[in-house]
């Protein structure tokens, strides 16, 4: 695990360091090195196998973006923490509307909306040329999902997602504002990285704690969903043929 090293840290943020740095390998603790169909309650269940492929995955990415937060915060790489903390978050408002909407439709036994669900998620794209032939797979904006998270858990959540972007996009921020400064007294611009810019490092690491608070409601969905759909369509202990896409 990469972490954040406490004096790359301003002081008066250094309070939090322990905890969202613990957060983030509380996360990293749950991924799994392999999902074996053969085992429960993936067996009993094509669809919650799925489920579990997905929120495994996902939970692989977020840890690998909040590392590569870390990383390069550690390096003094103001600009490449804020790509991958923007991405983080983009990676938690999928993964908490993806969740979101399971929760709805696991207590009504509706297996095929939740099908769908899954099925988009696993193999959603927003590339034109596959989308002409499998139109189905299109992907909503991710915008979505950020408004989905702004409104249910972290009100601002959104506003903190566009200055970020701001700092992604070669705008006047992404270049100017993270590269320079001028001395209004002599007139000379200095060209460094931009240093203490603390909002790339709050965004991914802070999101870690809901992200495993996501992750286990997933998980007891899925197992609730295993037990009901084998119930109402006994499945084999082996799928046969299935493709990983």
């Amino acid at each position: 695990m990469i972490l954040i090293y406490e004096k790359a840290v301003p002081e008066g943020e250094r309070a939090d360091l322990a905890k969202v740095n613990a957060q983030l390998e509380s996360l990293a603790a749950l991924r799994l090195a392999q999902i074996d169909l053969r085992d429960e309650p993936y067996c009993l269940s094509r669809i919650a196998w799925q489920i579990a492929i997905f929120s495994n995955a996902m939970v692989h990415r977020f840890v690998a973006l909040a590392e590569g937060v870390a990383i390069s915060w550690n390096a003094s790489n103001s600009l490449s923490a804020v790509l991958n903390a923007r991405a983080a978050m983009e990676t938690f408002a999928f993964y908490y509307d993806f969740g979101k909407r399971l929760s709805q439709l696991v207590p009504s036994n509706d297996f095929e909306a939740i099908n769908q669900l899954i099925t988009k998620c696993l193999f959603g794209t927003m590339d034109q040329e596959l989308l002409k032939e499998f139109p189905e797979f299109k992907l909503r904006s991710i915008m979505n999902s950020i408004d989905a998270v702004d409104e249910d858990v972290l009100p601002g959540f959104r506003g903190h997602y566009e200055t970020l972007s701001e700092f992604c996009h070669p705008n006047s921020f992404g270049h100017r504002g993270l590269f320079s400064a001028r001395d209004r007294a002599t007139g000379i611009t200095t060209f460094e990285m931009r240093q203490n810019f603390i909002i790339p490092l709050k965004a991914a690491f802070g999101l870690a704690g809901l992200f495993e608070r996501s992750h286990r409601s997933i998980d007891s969905d899925l197992r609730a969903l295993a037990q009901a759909h084998h119930a109402a369509h006994p499945s084999p202990l082996n799928f046969g043929g299935l493709d990983d896409g």
